[in-house]
């Protein structure tokens, strides 16, 4: 199978966990840092945004990595190719690919949300009883 064949099958097999199983997978407290809600929803750049975790993060989910090296492999390969075309079609090319990175770790982060939120949701309606309202 060829290299160009190979990471389109890597995004559709990504593209696939991302929609059915990542929610599954992704908990409160999880020793992969991409299913550890805590970890991942912390922001690297405010301490005030930030949660600790009491374990390691010392596993890796090998479909979330699938996806984060298919993701820097075709940068690579765009970079290696880049030689042989044009400088508008190397500017593109390279915004193409930052864009649909971007956009793929933004769906990403989107669906750890998701999941975060209906977490709290289920804790909302667990803790009200018959005397509240609640109005979605």
């Amino acid at each position: 199978m060829g290299w160009a064949k190979q990471q389109e099958n890597n995004l559709r097999a990504s593209k696939k966990y991302l929609k059915s199983d990542l929610k599954v997978h992704v908990s409160q407290s999880s020793t992969i840092a991409d299913h550890c809600r805590s970890f991942a929803l912390s922001d690297p750049k405010e301490p005030s945004f930030q949660a600790t975790c009491d374990h390691d993060h010392s596993d890796v989910c090998e479909r979330c990595a699938t996806l984060a090296s298919t993701l820097n492999d075709i940068e690579e390969g765009l970079v290696a190719q880049s030689q042989d075309m044009t400088s508008n079609t190397k500017e593109e090319l390279v915004f193409r690919v930052k864009n649909a990175k971007t956009a793929i770790l933004a769906w990403k982060s989107h669906l750890l949300r998701s999941v975060n939120q209906d977490g709290a949701k289920v804790q909302l309606l667990e803790a009200i009883d018959e005397s509240f309202v609640l109005i979605l």
